[in-house]
């Protein structure tokens, strides 16, 4: 059963106004950009497996300390907040937005890598040469 669509200006003025609502965002609401590539993977997969994608950052793990974890769910959580763009929905709690805001979510497709990976992590001071883990940014 899909939630109603409910389009807020921000997503801090949806927690203040109400937060008992489901939050349910277009991109445009959120401040994770999805590639083409990725609306695409996403997509399929959705359609294939009636799941969406969900993102969560781990903590403690990786070279680096944090790690970008990918896996494709039917379960929207409590927490949960589903940022949509055309059709393709991603699930990401409250805690790894804040440590993602601003970077793009991107499918690769290469030789030595096949999957989704976050890019231009602008939260983010460094990341392992594979691009799984990242430090925060000193402020």
């Amino acid at each position: 059963m899909r939630k109603a669509l409910f389009r807020a200006p921000s997503f801090k003025s949806t927690l203040f106004l109400n937060p008992i609502l489901t939050r349910y965002f277009s991109q445009t609401d959120m401040s994770v950009i999805m590639t083409d590539k990725c609306i695409e993977m996403m997509r399929t997969k959705q359609e294939v497996n009636q799941q969406r994608l969900r993102l969560t950052v781990l903590g403690g793990e990786g070279c680096e300390g944090f790690t970008y974890h990918f896996a494709f769910d039917s379960t929207q959580n409590d927490d949960d907040i589903c940022i949509e763009k055309n059709g393709a929905e991603l699930l990401i709690d409250e805690m790894s937005l804040d440590l993602v805001k601003g970077s793009t979510l991107d499918y690769e497709d290469e030789l030595i890598r096949q999957g989704f990976a976050i890019t231009d992590n602008p939260n983010a001071e460094k990341g392992c040469g594979c691009g799984v883990s990242f430090s925060l940014k000193d402020e």
